[in-house]
């Protein structure tokens, strides 16, 4: 059975696997032959690295990892680590000394170090707002903010490192972790873990983090505080994860705010361990259970890059880690902190919705009897959960400005395009995300999901547990609900990062059971799809991930300047203006999204002009009608008719071009 369904599976994938070979022709013939010699090389260095760390290589990989992570970023920029390690020092400090407090105490590594500094970041973020408020975005309110929990909780630091020492002792004590299905995850791992630095480490070019995330944090710098940005109705949403950014940036640049959300990646990753360990996988799988839960594609990307994805991850797994442990323990402290960490999942983005339904559901089973209890919940969850909801609320009458309530109620409409079946849809669900997948993701891939999940899907009826484990049925109620909620609002992939990592790691328990039960031709050929899985994971991930000027950046042929000359068409355009246009110019802009790099975020406003020149000209007559912008950007392509158009009303001087952007100076109209 197993051999016919892997058959099947790699006729579905092998011509999706061929396209995104395929797609590296497009860089380049260069990069279409290294991407023919690496594949080949990494699926039988893999074999080889399997068998040769049997020798007691793997022992120390733990520590091979952390060298490279550290010393790579040290070697990048040192300041900006020390910032971000600083940050994990506060938020870890304050939060284990307030589980202490409370009568919790970890029972791992993993699950110390995660949640910890989970409830740690909870509080920072918190604090942030209220700094923010008052105005006091400052390098000395920062490093006042960092040192006061480093010195006050230094007892509960000190388990920091006494803590990963212990858990390297205990990882070179296992000998199950030299088994062959570790030593593959482990080393196309280190692939995706190498993809992971790069994107971290060069200056971030995508799209979101120029035109909001990180264009919202120089505001906040600038402004040292948390004011509005100017032309951007986004920075009304909760900045939960952008005020933390904010920190790092103004104590360590822009290369520590790159940092933070990976940070959180990193720790949403022991919290998977830690997750996988208590629905009773062993240390081995739950090792390699966690490596496939991190190179799904689109979860690697939104971990990888400048956004404010992970924070929410972090804090709604351990929101369900939390209430997992209350059914084991006594007492009502669980719940507390499970309850805490939704509230600041919250504060993230308004996507928090989507997994605060299954959890909220799981909440109110155990404290719908008992009024005391829920009240406190209650409290706790509108103290640190919606306090970015009542300032929006203040300013604009709307808690959920620009977004309406309804939206959160509102029905897609059906994939099919011929039956308004909503039943359809969700059967269709599973397909789109794996083999359509652009519809669901930002990226060219139609395979954003790999094919993980695919391959090993019928592991789920192979093995059947001797008996019914409560995490396990409660992983599989948050997974169903928070599938059933975004399937009927909105089929985008990043809102589901919590339930696709669940999915993975219970796929993968059940994976290694009929591993264990199988012969050796099974077991080799479940080896070999494990291989394949991950190479296939790796080509979408790289297609978003990776681009050619990154590895002259590395290699010093390039500077940041040069670098974002290159790999960012918006970028030019916008250097232009930053050094020759004066500090208090208005500047609007058509489709060019490098609001970031901009000399002042506040001062760039941005509009799509996706349309169509005649709506492009319309709408840029209403902003003029109202605010009298100094420059305008607009799309090369449609210079010409745009300053013919606009020009009567209000002259137009060319003042720079390139082949993607022209610049026009704006004279103010007659009159």
């Amino acid at each position: 059975m197993w051999l016919l369904w892997l058959g099947f599976a790699l006729f579905l994938t092998l011509g999706p696997f061929a396209w995104h070979v395929e797609y590296f022709k497009g860089p380049g013939a260069a990069y279409y032959r290294l991407i023919l010699l690496v594949l080949p090389v990494l699926a039988i260095g893999s074999t080889v690295y399997t068998w040769a760390r049997k020798k007691g290589l793997w022992r120390y990989e733990p520590l091979l990892f952390g060298a490279l992570l550290l010393g790579g970023a040290v070697f990048y920029d040192p300041r900006a680590t020390v910032t971000v390690l600083g940050m994990l020092a506060a938020a870890y400090a304050a939060g284990r000394f307030c589980l202490e407090r409370i009568g919790l105490f970890s029972e791992s590594c993993a699950e110390d170090i995660a949640l910890s500094s989970a409830v740690g970041f909870g509080l920072l973020a918190t604090a942030m707002f209220l700094i923010g408020l008052a105005d006091g975005y400052y390098v000395w309110t920062f490093v006042v903010l960092l040192l006061a929990p480093c010195t006050l909780f230094h007892r509960q630091l000190a388990q920091l490192p006494l803590g990963l020492a212990a858990a390297w002792r205990k990882w070179r004590g296992d000998d199950e972790l030299a088994r062959p299905y570790v030593g593959v995850t482990v080393a196309l791992g280190a692939v995706f873990f190498v993809c992971t630095m790069m994107l971290t480490l060069a200056p971030s070019i995508n799209v979101d983090m120029m035109l909001f995330h990180f264009a919202e944090v120089r505001h906040y710098a600038e402004q040292n505080g948390l004011s509005i940005v100017p032309g951007m109705p986004y920075s009304y949403f909760p900045q939960g994860g952008e005020v933390l950014m904010t920190l790092a940036y103004v104590l360590g640049g822009q290369a520590a705010a790159q940092m933070v959300n990976p940070l959180f990646f990193l720790l949403a990753l022991f919290l998977a361990y830690a997750l996988a360990r208590r629905l009773e996988l062993s240390p081995a799988v739950a090792v390699a259970a966690v490596v496939f839960a991190a190179t799904v594609p689109f979860l690697h990307w939104a971990g990888s890059s400048f956004k404010n994805d992970f924070p929410l991850v972090l804090y709604q797994l351990g929101s369900l880690y939390c209430f997992i442990r209350n059914r084991d323990e006594e007492g009502d402290h669980w719940i507390y902190v499970g309850v805490f960490l939704l509230a600041s999942s919250f504060g993230v983005k308004h996507t928090a919705a989507f997994g605060a339904v299954p959890l909220g559901l799981l909440y109110l089973s155990v404290t719908w009897r008992r009024p005391r209890l829920l009240a406190l919940c209650f409290v706790i969850g509108l103290v640190f959960g919606f306090h970015w909801h009542a300032r929006t609320f203040q300013l604009t009458g709307n808690p959920l400005y620009p977004a309406a309530v309804e939206n959160a109620v509102v029905k897609l409409p059906p994939m099919t395009g011929t039956r308004p079946s909503v039943l359809m849809t969700y059967l269709r669900y599973p397909w789109v995300v794996h083999f359509e997948g652009t519809r669901s993701f930002e990226s060219p891939s139609n395979n954003p999901c790999g094919i993980f999940l695919v391959l090993f899907a019928p592991a789920w009826l192979w093995v059947r547990r001797k008996r019914r484990d409560a995490a396990e049925l409660i992983c599989l109620f948050a997974v169903a609900v928070h599938f059933l909620y975004l399937g009927y609002v909105w089929l985008i992939l990043r809102y589901a990062m919590v339930p696709v990592m669940i999915l993975v790691i219970l796929t993968f328990g059940r994976l290694m059971a009929f591993y264990e039960l199988s012969g050796r031709l099974v077991k080799g050929t479940l080896l070999g799809a494990m291989i394949y899985s991950l190479l296939f994971a790796l080509l979408p991930s790289m297609i978003v991930e990776i681009n050619g000027p990154q590895f002259s950046y590395f290699a010093g042929r390039l500077d940041r300047e040069q670098y974002l000359r290159t790999a960012v068409g918006y970028y030019p355009s916008v250097r232009y203006l930053h050094d020759n246009a004066p500090p208090d110019a208005l500047i609007l802009s058509l489709n060019n999204a490098a609001r970031a790099y901009a000399r002042s975020p506040g001062r760039f406003h941005f509009i799509s002009a996706h349309r169509g020149l005649r709506l492009a000209v319309d709408e840029t007559k209403l902003k003029l009608a109202r605010v009298h912008y100094d420059y305008l950007v607009v799309p090369t392509r449609m210079a010409p008719g745009f300053a013919e158009m606009l020009s009567p009303s209000y002259p137009l001087q060319e003042r720079y071009s390139d082949a993607l952007y022209t610049v026009f100076s704006v004279d103010k109209p007659p009159g």
